[in-house]
């Protein structure tokens, strides 16, 4: 993982990334944690 990448999964600030339609694409460590899901690496 490149440093950038380590950074959002790693900040304690939930990250989500959406599609155009408003569908999670994708979401860190912290995002996870909130909604009580593991994140696929």
């Amino acid at each position: 993982m490149s440093p950038v990448c380590d950074f959002y999964d790693l900040s304690p600030s939930g990250y989500f990334y959406f599609t155009k339609d408003g569908k999670v694409l994708e979401l860190n460590s912290s995002a996870a944690s909130l909604l009580e899901k593991n994140v696929k690496q």
